[in-house]
């Protein structure tokens, strides 16, 4: 995105459930990058040696995407085309919203939020009753990175946190992960999309 019209769509939706990430496909120095930023004026996360990531959306430089909390591309265009990059926005909001209920009843695990995500996440889940809880992520190869949460929680709503970094407290690589719930009700997992 151009910086003023990528720091302009930033600003009018850094409150709702969306996360602005520009991608370094050239893999700069940290200092071309910082320089980049100062004239660009963008304020979101730039990601370093974005490279083998931009691969995976097969978006070359200068490429605006919008995706979506399943990673998948809802919009994809050379440039900034900033009215066409909000409606897709507004319409994949007005479909999150819709899908999580005020007060949920049942054992829901939830999209992670923000997806994809640099250098951290939130995932949120609901709990019908109380009992052991565990969420565990997985690289794509089925390994476990990490266990995040293996202990008992009232029903209600919870959360937890992922910095990206594995078990031995290392960072976890670009990449996709799944995240596991794990309880009495039985098990639920989804996808999300860590860049470096």
């Amino acid at each position: 995105m151009s910086g003023q019209d990528a720091e302009s769509i930033y600003q009018t939706y850094k409150n709702e459930n969306f996360a602005a990430i520009s991608l370094d496909v050239w893999d700069g120095t940290p200092g071309q990058n910082l320089a980049f930023q100062g004239i660009t004026g963008i304020q979101f996360p730039l990601c370093l040696n974005a490279s083998a990531s931009s691969i995976h959306y097969a978006a070359p430089r200068d490429y605006s995407l919008v995706v979506d909390q399943d990673g998948i591309i809802q919009y994809k265009s050379p440039g900034v085309s900033v009215s066409a990059i909000s409606a897709k926005i507004e319409e994949l909001l007005a479909v999150t919203d819709g899908e999580i209920p005020s007060d949920p009843s049942g054992t829901v695990l939830y999209q992670n939020y923000p997806n994809p995500f640099n250098p951290s996440t939130r995932i949120d889940f609901n709990l019908a009753i109380a009992g052991p809880v565990r969420i565990r992520i997985y690289d794509t190869a089925g390994r476990l990175i990490r266990t995040l949460l293996d202990s008992s929680r009232e029903a209600g709503s919870h959360h937890v946190d992922w910095n990206g970094t594995d078990s031995a407290g290392g960072q976890a690589t670009s990449g996709i992960y799944f995240y596991v719930l794990d309880t009495a009700a039985g098990s639920e997992s989804r996808k999300m999309i860590l860049l470096r």
